[in-house]
């Protein structure tokens, strides 16, 4: 889907906006300026609702995909969604060493490999916040966003 839009299937999910996704070129540029890329499936398929070959072509394709585009074998995965059971979890844990949820917290030492949180990129879609990695402008963005979830979580509207 890589300089397309995230209408996974060609279709739109309730709630979540169609956004353009970044293209290969903006991907490798990325690489080259030291971020690391890894597998989210091939076809961003709910991966609760697959088992046998169909899970591990999910899985093991797009990995496999990686490595041919950057020579790179990536050791992490993260969950389309999010979503994972423990079949999956175990299907995912043959193959990566680290799994990732889009839980928006904090990592500490006794978090589960295969469910680990992740920041969502959502959040992140202006080309600015992604030049801006690691600076005080970003670990603002990311406060911001903890406290607006932490209000949206209580009920508070946002």
């Amino acid at each position: 889907h890589a300089g397309g839009s995230n209408a996974w299937g060609r279709r739109q999910d309730a709630g979540i906006p169609t956004l353009r996704l970044l293209a290969w070129k903006d991907v490798e540029r990325l690489v080259a300026k030291g971020a690391t890329v890894a597998p989210h499936t091939r076809s961003h398929r709910d991966l609760t609702a697959l088992s046998g070959e169909a899970l591990i072509e999910e899985l093991q394709g797009s990995r496999d995909d990686l490595d041919g585009r950057f020579g790179i074998r990536s050791a992490h995965f993260a969950y389309p969604y999010g979503r994972f059971t423990a079949a999956v979890a175990e299907a995912a844990g043959a193959l990566f060493s680290r799994c990732y949820t889009t839980e928006f917290r904090t990592l500490d030492d006794r978090h589960d490999p295969l469910a680990v949180p992740r920041l969502d990129m959502y959040y992140f879609s202006e080309p600015a916040m992604l030049d801006a990695w690691g600076t005080d402008r970003f670990r603002r963005r990311l406060a911001w966003i903890r406290a607006r979830r932490k209000l949206r979580h209580a009920g508070v509207g946002f």
